[in-house]
């Protein structure tokens, strides 16, 4: 099977367009939630993520607060969202790169 890097290109837009619209539907900055998602799936302190994403701890829980009251169907999508962002995708592009 042939990989083409456009479709990954698109399909990745595709991705962040879903992330944009997920964080607008509950107020959060979507660079902020993807990166907030991708530490806590690794098990950061809230501190550590602050540190890292470069907001403050009050952030950071708000935005953990919103990811526990979020509706299951949206929470599965984020979390399947960042997964292949920062799994699949760059894992392709690391690939296709050598």
């Amino acid at each position: 099977m042939e990989f083409d890097l456009g479709d990954l290109l698109e399909r990745e837009e595709d991705l962040e367009q879903e992330l944009r619209d997920i964080s607008q539907k509950y107020g959060m900055n979507p660079v902020h939630l993807k990166e907030i998602v991708r530490y806590s799936s690794k098990g950061l302190s809230q501190s550590d993520i602050s540190e890292k994403v470069g907001v403050s701890r009050n952030t950071v829980r708000k935005y953990r607060s919103k990811l526990v009251s979020m509706k299951k169907s949206d929470f599965k999508k984020l979390v399947l969202i960042t997964s292949l962002l920062f799994g699949g995708f760059y894992f392709f592009y690391e690939m296709l790169s050598e």
